[in-house]
């Protein structure tokens, strides 16, 4: 896996670069065009605590254009009239823009974002690639340290189908269509930007597990120093969280390296891990400390190759009965459209919440079928 990683790493191409401020100017100015149903350009870079003045016009009838985060909202007449608005860009991150005025039957797919860079990173020639690398807060299970704008909302869908890959004949698995005609796990996870670098969530899986999480920016790779630090605390509960609470505390590291390529680690404590044990709550391994490791590769300006590790190091590691399962991996293949994050996947185990993970597959060791489909708004 580390190979094909590193063979995609080489022979990627450059990427289609977005509008940016001048590095000179004092004030920022673009002049965006508005049409059914697209901005162009639809993503523009300032640096943070930069002015930034935009000339919108239309190309055909009326239009709006809104940037919630810093306030801007505005009206963009029909006939090709120009507007201007001016507002300072005082906050760090990826905020999207959109039509505000209603405009027909594409209305929900005008939009774009504008990227507002960190001051040590704006002189950094790599600065709209790096941003790029952490398209959503996830690898695939483990977090990344992408931030989310203050009052921003995010949606996640995880679906991890239940039938082993390896189970049968590759004919019957044929007929099973790769296994979606059968049962999964489902996951719905709904995440809020609280502060500026604080953000809180709760996610519920089919099984009834429900897992309340929060994470903190500690560092910021560029402005900080070399790597990006996220603390990160949870708990979640079986039986809609009535039953079997586990607490987590961990960390996220992340290491951009280039334009296309992003390391990360997340080492964490999970408690009450061995629900096996008929007396797990006085064994003295009933936590389980988790290594996850993970990679991204950016093939081109939306698609990204991604694959994660997750060894158990310390405590119970998963037994099911005299086999042990030592790590959860996965891997798979990401799309980036429209603000959605599109992802086809791979693991050797159906959980996905930190819990499910440290305990391990309760089932078969195989293969399995998965995506992940997530939106910022």
């Amino acid at each position: 896996m580390i190979s094909l990683l590193f063979l995609a790493f080489v022979t990627t191409l450059p990427l289609v670069k977005p509008s940016v401020a001048s590095k000179t100017s004092e004030t920022a100015e673009f002049h965006i065009e508005a049409s059914h149903f697209q901005f162009e350009p639809n993503r523009i870079e300032v640096r943070e605590g930069q002015r930034v003045r935009l000339v919108l016009h239309s190309l055909d009838g009326v239009h709006g254009f809104a940037i919630p985060e810093f306030g801007v909202s505005l009206r963009i007449p029909e006939g090709g009239v120009p507007v201007e608005i001016e507002f300072i860009a005082d906050n760090a991150g990826v905020f999207p823009f959109g039509c505000s005025e209603y405009c027909g039957v594409g209305h929900a797919d005008m939009t774009g974002e504008i990227v507002v860079l960190g001051a040590s990173r704006a002189d950094e020639t790599s600065s709209t690639s790096e941003l790029v690398e952490e398209a959503d807060f996830n690898i695939i299970n483990i977090p990344t340290t992408l931030q989310m704008g203050r009052h921003r909302f995010a949606f996640r869908v995880t679906h991890r189908f239940a039938r082993p890959l390896g189970q049968g004949s590759f004919v019957q698995l044929l007929e099973d269509f790769l296994g979606l005609d059968g049962g999964a796990q489902i996951g719905l996870e709904l995440r809020y930007g609280l502060f500026r670098n604080t953000q809180i969530g709760v996610y519920r899986t089919s099984d009834r597990t429900i897992q309340f999480f929060g994470r903190q920016r500690l560092l910021e790779q560029g402005t900080d120093g070399p790597i990006g630090l996220d603390l990160s605390l949870g708990i979640e509960g079986k039986d809609n969280f009535q039953e079997d609470y586990s607490p987590q505390l961990g960390v996220v590291l992340s290491r951009r390296l280039g334009s296309r390529f992003a390391l990360y680690a997340s080492p964490s404590f999970v408690g009450n891990t061995d629900l096996l044990s008929p007396d797990s709550s006085d064994e003295e391994d009933d936590y389980t400390v988790v290594l996850g490791l993970g990679a991204r590769v950016l093939i081109t300006d939306t698609v990204t190759i991604v694959a994660e590790l997750s060894p158990r190091m310390a405590g119970f590691d998963g037994r099911l009965g005299d086999k042990s399962n030592k790590f959860h991996a996965s891997f798979g293949v990401e799309k980036l459209l429209r603000g959605h994050v599109f992802q086809l996947n791979f693991s050797n185990e159906i959980g996905t919440t930190p819990a499910q993970i440290a305990r391990g597959q309760q089932g078969p060791e195989d293969w399995f079928l998965g995506f992940n489909i997530s939106r910022k708004f």
